[in-house]
């Protein structure tokens, strides 16, 4: 397939609902901190360019993890695969979510049947149609969800009772283009922290996320390859600080115009539905239907590819090493597992979505999850690649990261005596810890088996 549509795909599976809806409302209610993690994803693409892309061209495995077995067995498959379908979960979830925030003010829907019959719908078109269909609906998404942002930063701005500029001023003025704190301060969420977090971060989606990687593959050649994952990137760059402005512009617009908010802003602040707000109460009624559909569309693009991928590694990873036992296995056989582990995925997926309800800041939510969930498989992915390392030194980082995980996340709530014992660094944190704890760990092990086996055969020579 051609660079520009696996682009659009890519670009359309990163960003989705995640941006139309909480990032607007993260540079509503702060500044413009969340666009850092896009600013830096240039630098971690140069390393997917050169590094990664041509590993998996040349492998030509369409499974991202299917070369960690082979390095340290297959433990470190599963383990990548765990991590990798439950971060989809709570993507999907994620996503659903905000699609149910979304539409609830815009239609008048119940926020659970939003959900349900959404996840029902994607379940449906993936379970049919496979990754073709997935780069083709994600690609025509990926243009709505543009197209969707471009008409809501326009109307904004002309809404405004002193024409366009009056947003800027009273922008500048509130200091709503801030990139965050810049003090070196590793507990509170600083633009350091989003700089080395959000690089990790972007490291991890482009460089081994299986839903970039079979896009990869799929591409017509090695350039289109590269080329589909720059569109992405310099794509996400302009759309995330479109939506950072239309956050800023929806500031500007009820400070300038404070009779218009009556009471529910301060709701749709908390519950991250300030920009369908706005587009309920101020915007026409053809443009309204418009967005409704830019939205779902911005859904259904991560959706789609996350219950694709999902069931892809299932296939190849798990049920043919571990319920065929490298048997072969028959195309009907194996198309009646993609679309079960498609489906039981998708009905999962809006399980987990209903049991998120409620959840608050769902921007730097998400973000926490994903540092959680991305960063063992890095260090793995890393470690496999830059040096021969001992299964058991793998095993053992990989140990080791998941123990400092469970700190970071869980320790925040501790109390009492335990409170002394709490994580010091912010939680966007885990991906860089973990990710290097692996690496560090692996290095070791390899340094110490060299030593020995140099100690060896100095003692064999002197014999």
């Amino acid at each position: 397939m051609s660079g520009w549509m696996v682009g659009l795909s890519v670009f359309g599976t990163q960003f989705s609902s995640i941006i139309f809806l909480a990032q607007p409302a993260s540079a509503f209610a702060t500044n413009w901190s969340a666009l850092v993690m896009e600013l830096i994803a240039p630098f971690a693409v140069l390393l997917v360019v050169r590094y990664f892309i041509p590993f998996y061209r040349k492998e030509g495995n369409i499974s991202a993890y299917e070369h960690l077995g082979r390095k340290f067995g297959g433990w470190a498959t599963v383990f990548a695969v765990t991590c990798y379908t439950l971060l989809q979960l709570a993507r999907i979830a994620v996503i659903m979510y905000l699609v149910a925030l979304a539409l609830t003010p815009l239609t008048g829907w119940d926020e659970r049947w939003v959900v349900i019959v959404t996840g029902l719908v994607v379940t449906a078109y993936t379970y049919m149609g496979g990754i073709e269909s997935v780069i083709w609906t994600d690609s025509i998404q990926s243009i709505m969800l543009i197209l969707g942002g471009v008409m809501c930063a326009i109307f904004i701005m002309f809404s405004m009772p002193e024409g366009p500029m009056q947003v800027f001023d009273i922008a500048v003025t509130q200091q709503k283009f801030g990139l965050g704190a810049m003090n070196i301060d590793f507990v509170e969420t600083t633009f350091w922290v989003l700089v080395i977090s959000g690089f990790f971060m972007k490291l991890d989606f482009f460089g081994i996320d299986q839903s970039c990687v079979q896009r990869y593959i799929v591409a017509k050649s090695e350039k289109e390859a590269k080329r589909s994952v720059w569109l992405a990137v310099w794509l996400g760059l302009f759309i995330s600080a479109l939506f950072c402005f239309i956050g800023t512009a929806l500031f500007a617009f009820y400070h300038a115009q404070p009779e218009l908010a009556g009471t529910a802003v301060p709701a749709a602040l908390k519950s991250d539905s300030i920009l369908p707000y706005f587009v309920a109460t101020q915007m026409p009624a053809g443009t309204i239907g418009f967005l409704i559909a830019a939205i779902i569309a911005a859904a259904m693009s991560s959706i789609d590819s996350g219950l694709n991928s999902s069931a892809t590694l299932f296939y190849t990873n798990i049920y043919k090493t571990y319920v065929s036992q490298g048997q072969e296995v028959s195309d009907k056989e194996a198309k009646l597992v993609l679309h079960g582990a498609s489906l039981i995925l998708g009905l999962i997926g809006i399980g987990v979505a209903l049991a998120m309800m409620n959840i608050e800041g769902i921007l730097f939510t998400w973000l926490k999850i994903l540092g959680v969930l991305s960063g063992g498989t890095l260090g793995l992915f890393i470690l496999s690649r830059v040096t021969e390392t001992r299964k058991m030194a793998a095993m053992s980082g990989v140990a080791l990261a998941v123990v400092l995980l469970a700190w970071i996340t869980f320790s925040k709530n501790w109390t009492g005596s335990w409170e002394v014992y709490k994580c010091p660094l912010n939680t966007l944190m885990s991906t860089v810890v973990s990710s290097m704890t692996i690496l560090f760990v692996g290095l070791a092990g390899s340094l110490l088996k060299r030593k020995r086996r140099r100690d060896s055969d100095l003692a064999e020579a002197s014999a």
